[in-house]
C-alpha cells in the first residue's frame, strides 16, 4: 500500500495531473491513471470531490510528520 500512498500524494501534489505525476514518478501517465482508479476504489473516495481530495491530501501530509 505504500506505493499507492506515494502515488496518491504525488497525484494530489500535482493538482490531479496524471501527466505531471507520471513525470515525477518516472512512470507512464496510464500507470498513474490505473493506480488512481485502484486507490480510489480501495478507499471508496471520489477524487473529483474537492473536499475528499483535501482530506486525502491532508492525510498524506500528516503521514509524513511521523
Amino acid at each position: 500500500m505504500t506505493g499507492a500512498i506515494a502515488t496518491l500524494q504525488v497525484y494530489l501534489d500535482e493538482q490531479g495531473s496524471h501527466i505531471r505525476a507520471a513525470e515525477r514518478l518516472h512512470v507512464h501517465r496510464n500507470a498513474v491513471a490505473y493506480r488512481m482508479r485502484q486507490t480510489s476504489g480501495l478507499l471508496e473516495v471520489d477524487l473529483d470531490d474537492p473536499e475528499q481530495r483535501l482530506a486525502l491530501h491532508l492525510a498524506c501530509r500528516a503521514r509524513l510528520l511521523r
